[in-house]
């Protein structure tokens, strides 16, 4: 069997569209259940066996390790049986990994050595915790938890501790803007960054240094990026500067699912996305392969509530199933 032929054959018509638009920026639209792994998975192995792209020049974004490893075994797996070897594989993996990645074999930008270390949640908010006891913080009253969120938040939204007082006000918050600056002069001189660091500083190291940039683009011409509705501004930039020299890029979501918008996810990303790209193709996977036809129905009744919303007609082969029962538990 011909490799195209065992990429396409198991796709509906919506993911063979999917996976054999290769160029230009792509927004596909995928409803629960309906397969976008598969999606993204065979368009890589679209782009190395039909296109001719080297895997070196195809990044893969997501946004846990989990999904990142699940993606990296299938990807493997698939080009086995298409008997290509996996001596050059495209680089998969979540937006903080990649970050570290480019930070490390660009360290010397951003003031810090190749081997930094990467501060957890705990190691943060142990260093914060030293910063208020030495700035006379009682610490029972302004917990470095909560500082830290607001830095957090800070990063995720690419403001500076120059800047924070620009944008956060209240009594934390003014807190935060004294404590946000002598943070980051700590990490700094303990050769370190904190997890938010790894996607804000990656952003401010390619938006302010052109040649780091450049070469990024060029080496990663084709990207694709899992769960785009869940994206925050620091990752959103990300993209876009990554994608804005070859514009092929495809980001897989959907609106219906947005979750995080109490880290900073930003619904808005996907649906303007068709704003900050000319020419988008849009593709919609509404066939769900998980559930049954009146499990579609009720949740499709709950979130066409929703008038921001993109307008999807989810669908499935499965029938009707069981009626939903309703549990109401108590308090």
């Amino acid at each position: 069997m011909a490799s195209q032929d065992i990429i396409l054959a198991k796709l509906n018509q919506q993911q063979k569209i999917a996976v054999e638009s290769t160029e230009g920026p792509l927004l596909v639209f995928a409803g629960a259940g309906s397969g976008k792994t598969r999606v993204i998975t065979n368009r890589i192995a679209y782009l190395i066996t039909e296109k001719g792209i080297s895997p070196k020049n195809i990044l893969a974004v997501t946004f846990t390790k989990k999904a990142a490893g699940e993606m990296q075994e299938r990807v493997l797996s698939l080009l086995k049986e298409l008997n290509v070897g996996n001596e050059n594989t495209p680089l998969i993996g979540t937006f903080h990994s990649i970050g570290a990645l480019f930070l490390r074999n660009n360290a010397k930008y951003v003031g810090l050595s190749p081997n930094f270390s990467i501060f957890d949640t705990n190691d943060s908010e142990n260093l914060i915790k030293d910063i208020l006891v030495e700035q006379n913080i009682d610490i029972k009253q302004i917990k470095p938890k909560a500082i830290s969120y607001f830095i957090s938040a800070a990063k995720n939204e690419m403001v500076s501790p120059d800047t924070f007082s620009h944008h956060y006000g209240g009594f934390l918050e003014d807190i935060t803007a004294e404590i946000y600056p002598l943070y980051q002069k700590q990490l700094l001189s303990q050769n370190a960054l904190d997890f938010g660091d790894l996607i804000y500083l990656t952003v401010k190291l390619l938006s302010e240094n052109e040649r780091v940039l450049g070469k990024y683009q060029d080496m990663y011409p084709y990207m694709m990026i899992d769960e785009y509705q869940d994206t925050n501004t620091a990752q959103y930039m990300f993209a876009k500067l990554l994608s804005q020299k070859y514009q092929n890029i495809c980001v897989v979501g959907d609106d219906d699912q947005g979750i995080y918008g109490w880290r900073g996810a930003d619904i808005k990303n996907i649906q303007n996305f068709e704003k900050d790209f000319e020419n988008v193709k849009v593709v919609k996977l509404e066939q769900n392969y998980r559930s049954t036809g009146n499990v579609i129905s009720a949740a499709t009744a709950v979130i066409q509530q929703n008038t921001l919303r993109v307008e999807k007609a989810l669908w499935t082969e499965k029938g009707s199933g069981n009626c939903i029962s309703v549990y109401q538990a108590n308090d």
